[in-house]
């Protein structure tokens, strides 16, 4: 019983074989461009009786669709019944980038009727692009001295014509023989895309702070490569090498060894070692890569470029590199001068023009006005390999730095630029300015300070900065003397600036005294010469005084008993004032009596009565006026009886109520001698001429007889025997005088005889002597003349009178010699010899003679100067000698002072300047006593004074004696130089040579005991030693009371004469040659028995042949006491500050007393009062003294003691007084304080027992 509710089961078989999808993998080179297609395949296995689908999408691996590697794609497959394959086609991108393989995949999901065994199929991009990257430079000076910059660096660059990802590599270094490797990573974080012709710049380490800061790195690491030899490697990973890098491995794309010593590198030598200042470059901006370091690199200025540098392609062919020149050029003293740079390529483009942009820039140099900017293009043809840029340098006159500035390259096409940079130096042509001080002439004003400004010039702007030193020097003002205030210092001239003022304050006084001088003295120039180095500042006296003076003259020298003598006397006011109250006084003297006397109109005269005695007194009411006279005649009576021989002296004075600065002529007296009637009083003067004379040369004595009276003198002869030395020359003798002289050349007497010589009559003789050669250089000669006569002569005395002349060498040399005359650009028609004397003598060159040689030559050709007679050449004077004509090129000489036909060389020979006209017969040398000067010129020349020759002169440039002439220290070589010849004669201004001497004399001690020593040292100074040899002497007389002891050994090139020990004389030293200073040590031994207090007074002077502008210096005395072993000398000094001062302000006094010596002083008091006008405020005590002082704003007196109430010899001790100026003192006023020392031990040097120290108010 049951129903059947469902009759039917179905059996479902199911399918356990179930299709499997799956999807490959492809593999393919992505191409340069367009596009790739990558056809993955999806397979069905089996095939089914179903359709089948399934969804597929393309997902980025290292390869994306943003970074344009592929194309993104995706969609759905079917697989009908019994399909088993379906296509997917990716498309691929080209490129030329290298860079690694890259891969996407394809994904498969959602499948319906079949499971999916493989659902993702990898698409890999093979790279299929070559990186042609390379190191194009490397430097590794950076920072070191001279270094072009800081750092060191290695340049990167793309040859190729791919793009190349530097991601993940490194520049990798070590040193030359290393095989330890530094690494620089170059993209550690991502991508670094270098693209074709680009460059890439790592900076590396520094070594220091020189040079200048790299453009912006394109990546940084710290390796410090070496300047000069290394290895460099460019590796394709950051994995550090470990070999010296050969072989080389697949990952160096590229490999530098440089320098002598890399033991790698690549091709058949190493890269050139570059320095501090050079950076190896591979050629062509990089292009070329031979794989030879040798080949494809050159050293050249480092030039760093970075991946924002212009691209530099090398796809166009060849590509010369480009480098330009450095110029040096002198700038010229106007218009311009062209400096050309050229412009270089490594080799010809023979297929394409090349150009290149330049333009200038300032370096030191400025546009405008050191040169002309310019700027263009320069186009190379095919073929050519030079090209040149002219930049005009602007002349001027300015003596400045050498400037540079540059010419830069920029903007090739079909060529790499290797040096981009030319400098251009501007070579300063000018001459340094020079520095001159002026003269200052003021009033001294007779209160507070006055400026005197002393303008120191340069005589042109300078492009330098030029200093130079000042100091004030005593004159006859001093400082000590409180006539002006010292000041120095240095004085700076900037660029540009001319005048700079020095101000000296000058003290004002009201004290009349003369016009005084102190100096202020340049010395220590940089970047100029100075012409003038002293200013000379003259204190003029303001204060109103007249210089009365007074003259007296008998109308005879001789008078007879019961005669008359007659006085003229004149009054006369030298100025600059009014002489006010002026007063004559003349006392009638003895023998004579009182007859008359004539007075000028305005005077009143109280005289003695006629026949009497007394003084005559005159006086005026009026003032003289400056330069005003009064003439008085006054006649006396000789007294009958008065002894013959009896001289009779009267004497006037004057004076007037004025300030007289100079009461020195403010009395005159008139001798004269009383002679018994009838007899004749012959006297003989004599003078000479010149005085020095330079040897060889003559001396005029002019010889006056006279008789004086009363008697006319029978039978007069004068007589003069020659001069030991000399030889007589020639007579010159009055009328009526018979004289017999010796033979010219010869020697013996002169005597002159005449009948009578009438009373008051006189004779004029003029004697001329020759000086012989033999007489030897500060020698002297003794002329004396006499006279005589049979009358007789009460006034035997006036006899005869003796000259003395000092004789001196010639300083005569050869200042000038130019040989070029006439020849092809000469500046003058003639040769020339130009003499000078640089002595102080004036010589005579009658007889003399300029002679040339050839340089090897022993012929010598001679040119008289003066055949005919006396020649004279004053001290500084030139004498121009006219040779021969090389031709009619140049300009005619000034007028010559002698004419010769001699040839000379322009280039080399000698020449002789000699005492006479005797052709020379040697090469010259060696020098007989006849060769006054001697040049050798050239380079040949055989025979030349000193070490070497003169310099070789030209057609254009004469041999000049430095100094213009003044230079002579026997050495050609030292004493001349070449400039442009300056021919100067007779009538040429006069240029001195001076030698500006000064000499100190200082002792040991200011005393000394009976029968010990003194000891002097002496010191010679030559302030303008530029002038060469000048015969200087020393001499020193052995003071009284002493005895000559020892003599240092004298300084290099000195000879001294000395009396013998235990003598008495003149020390004597000598110097030839040039010096600026020497010091000599003199002692003497004073006499046993030399009474105490007896000063010792020692003197020494200095002297030579040449002028001395300063003679005030040219004596030192040094002062010694006498003492006993018990005596003391104690001694006081003091100096004030400030002063001036101001009233009502302090003024401190500071105040030293001593002993010094030789015995231990006892009771020493120091003493002293406070100055009129101050009041005290304080005393500065030294310890282990007492002392009594005013209050403070007191006044009186200031007494101190020591406690021990004695001073030790050599102790000193120091006091410091400090007043206060009244506030009612007036501008101008001297305070004056003096101070004492004193001790009851016997001092016998009493002058230094008291100090006075004066300070002006303003």
């Amino acid at each position: 019983g049951a129903t059947v509710t469902k009759s039917q089961g179905t059996g479902t078989i199911q399918n356990d074989d179930s299709p499997e999808l799956s999807i490959n993998n492809v593999q393919m080179s992505e191409g340069n461009s367009g596009t790739t297609t990558f056809t993955f395949t999806v397979s069905l296995s089996p095939a089914s009786n179903q359709t089948v689908t399934v969804n597929y999408a393309t997902a980025d691996g290292t390869a994306t669709t943003a970074g344009n590697d592929y194309q993104q794609k995706s969609g759905t497959l079917t697989f009908n019944p019994g399909d088993t394959q379906k296509p997917i086609n990716v498309l691929v991108n080209g490129d030329t980038l290298v860079e690694a393989d890259e891969t996407f995949v394809v994904n498969l999901t959602l499948a319906s009727g079949a499971n999916i065994s493989t659902g993702q199929g990898t698409g890999t991009i093979l790279n299929d692009d070559t990186p042609l990257v390379v190191i194009s430079q490397v430097y590794g000076g950076g920072g070191n001295t001279s270094a072009t910059y800081k750092n060191d660096f290695v340049e990167i660059f793309n040859r190729g014509t791919a793009t190349v990802d530097l991601a993940g590599w490194s520049v990798q270094a070590t040193s030359a023989t290393g095989t330890s490797w530094a690494v620089t990573p170059l993209c550690p974080t991502g991508s670094c895309l270098l693209a074709p012709g680009k460059y890439f710049l790592v900076q590396e380490a520094s070594s220091g702070a020189v040079g200048s800061n790299l453009p912006a790195a394109d990546a940084t690491g710290t390796i410090g490569l070496s300047a000069t030899a290394a290895k460099v490697a460019l590796v394709n990973n950051s994995t550090a090498l470990t070999t010296s890098g050969c072989p080389f491995t697949a990952n160096i794309m590229d490999f530098v060894g440089y320098g002598t010593t890399a033991d790698c590198f690549e091709g058949s030598n190493r890269a050139p070692a570059p320095s501090n200042t050079t950076a190896d470059f591979r050629k062509s901006g990089g292009c070329v890569d031979t794989n030879d370091n040798s080949a494809d690199f050159v050293a050249a200025t480092p030039i760093p470029r970075n991946s924002s540098s212009a691209a530099n392609d090398c796809s166009t062919g060849f590509r010369p590199d480009i480098t330009i020149n450095d110029v040096t050029v002198a700038e010229g003293n106007t218009a311009t001068t062209a400096a050309t740079f050229t412009v270089t390529l490594s080799a010809a483009n023979d297929t394409q023009a090349v150009t290149v942009d330049y333009s200038t820039a300032d370096g030191t140099a400025t546009a405008g006005s050191d040169y002309q900017q310019t700027s263009g293009t320069l186009t190379f043809n095919p073929g050519e390999t030079t090209k040149t840029i002219p930049v005009n340098v602007i002349g001027d006159t300015t003596n400045e730095p050498n400037e540079t500035f540059f010419v830069n390259l920029s903007n090739p096409t079909n060529a790499a630029i290797l040096d981009n940079q030319g400098q251009g130096t501007i070579t300063d042509d000018d001459v340094q300015p020079s520095l001159s001080i002026n003269d200052v002439s003021q009033n001294e004003g007779n209160s507070g300070t006055t400026n005197f400004v002393f303008n120191v010039t340069l005589s042109a702007p300078s492009g330098f900065t030029v200093t130079v030193d000042y100091a004030t020097a005593d004159g006859t003002a001093t400082t000590a003397g409180n006539d002006y205030q010292q000041t120095s210092g240095t004085l700076t001239f900037n660029p540009g600036d001319t005048q700079k003022t020095i101000t000296v304050l000058v003290n004002g006084d009201t004290t009349f005294e003369p016009d005084e001088t102190f100096f202020v003295n340049l010395s220590n120039a940089t970047h100029a010469t100075i012409s003038k180095s002293q200013g000379t500042g003259t204190i003029k006296n303001d204060e109103p005084a007249a210089d009365l003076s007074i003259s007296k003259n008998a109308s005879s020298s001789v008078a007879v008993a019961g005669g008359t003598i007659n006085y003229a006397i004149l009054l006369t006011n030298n100025g600059p004032d009014a002489a006010t109250s002026p007063t004559l006084s003349d006392t009638i003297p003895a023998n004579t009596t009182f007859q008359s006397l004539s007075s000028p109109v305005g005077w009143n005269c109280t005289n003695p009565s006629v026949g009497g005695t007394g003084t005559i007194n005159c006086s005026s009411a009026s003032s003289l006026a400056n330069a005003a006279t009064a003439s008085f005649s006054l006649t006396l009576n000789v007294v009958n009886g008065t002894g013959v021989g009896t001289v009779i002296g009267n004497t006037a004075t004057c004076a007037t109520s004025a300030s007289d600065p100079n009461q020195n002529n403010n009395s005159s007296t008139a001798s004269v001698t009383v002679v018994a009637a009838g007899s004749a009083d012959l006297a003989i003067t004599k003078t000479d001429s010149p005085d020095p004379v330079a040897i060889g040369n003559n001396i005029t004595y002019t010889i006056t007889a006279n008789n004086n009276g009363p008697a006319t003198a029978s039978s007069v002869q004068v007589t003069d025997a020659m001069p030991s030395g000399t030889t007589f020359k020639a007579l010159s003798s009055p009328a009526g005088w018979s004289c017999t002289t010796p033979s010219v050349g010869g020697t013996g007497s002169v005597t002159c005889t005449i009948a009578s010589l009438a009373s008051g009559a006189s004779a004029v003789f003029q004697l001329t002597v020759k000086v012989n050669s033999s007489v030897t250089d500060e020698s002297t000669i003794s002329n004396t003349a006499s006279i005589s006569s049979s009358t007789t002569d009460s006034i035997p005395g006036n006899n005869s009178a003796t000259q003395t002349t000092t004789v001196k060498a010639p300083l005569i040399v050869i200042s000038q010699v130019y040989g070029g005359g006439g020849n092809t650009s000469a500046p003058f028609k003639n040769d020339f010899i130009e003499i000078y004397n640089r002595g102080a003598t004036t010589v005579d060159l009658a007889g003399w003679s300029v002679q040339v040689a050839s340089a090897t030559s022993t012929s010598w050709t001679a040119t008289p100067i003066c055949p005919t007679g006396s020649c004279l050449i004053a001290p500084g004077k030139y004498f121009l000698v006219q040779e021969a004509s090389g031709g009619a090129v140049g300009n005619s000489l000034p007028t010559p002072d002698a004419t010769g036909t001699i040839n000379l060389s322009a280039t080399a020979a000698k020449v002789a300047l000699v005492n006479n006209s005797t052709a020379l017969t040697t090469s010259g040398c060696p020098f007989t006593a006849n060769i006054m000067d001697f040049v050798g010129y050239g380079t040949t020349a055989d025979c030349f004074e000193g070490s070497n020759r003169a310099p070789a002169p030209s057609n254009t440039t004469a041999d000049l004696r430095k100094n213009n002439g003044c230079t002579d220290t026997n050495n050609n070589a030292a004493d001349f130089a070449t400039g442009t010849p300056n021919p100067r004669n007779s009538a040429s201004t006069a240029n001195s040579c001076s030698s500006d001497l000064s000499i100190t004399k200082t002792s040991a001690s200011g005393i000394v005991q009976a029968g010990n020593d003194i000891s002097y040292t002496i010191t010679a100074t030559n302030s303008n030693s530029t002038d060469g040899p000048t015969n200087t002497t020393v001499t020193d007389a052995i003071p009284a009371n002493t005895t000559f002891k020892l003599m240092g050994a004298p300084p290099a090139g000195w000879t001294c004469i000395t009396p013998s020990v235990g003598a008495t004389g003149t020390i004597t030293c000598t110097n030839s040659s040039n010096f600026t200073s020497a010091a000599f040590t003199l002692t003497v031994t004073v006499n046993g028995g030399t009474a105490p207090g007896t000063v010792i007074t020692n003197t020494a002077t200095i002297a030579n042949d040449l002028t001395d502008p300063n003679n005030n210096n040219n004596s030192s005395t040094s002062t010694v006491t006498v003492v006993t072993s018990t005596s003391a000398d104690v001694a006081i000094t003091q100096t004030d500050s400030p002063d001036p001062v101001t009233s009502g302000n302090n003024i401190t006094y500071t105040i030293t007393a001593s002993n010094n010596g030789p015995a231990t002083a006892s009771n020493v008091q120091v003493s002293g009062s406070t100055p009129a006008g101050t009041t005290f405020q304080s005393l500065g005590v030294p310890a282990g003294w007492t002392c009594i002082t005013p209050t403070i704003n007191g006044t009186g007196t200031i007494t101190c003691n020591p406690t021990s109430t004695t001073l030790a010899s050599g102790a000193s001790t120091v006091f410091t007084l400090t007043v206060k100026v009244n506030n009612a003192v007036s501008s101008g006023t001297i305070i004056s304080n003096t101070v004492n020392i004193s001790t009851s031990t016997t001092d016998f040097v009493t002058g230094n027992n008291s100090a006075t120290e004066k300070t002006t108010v303003n």
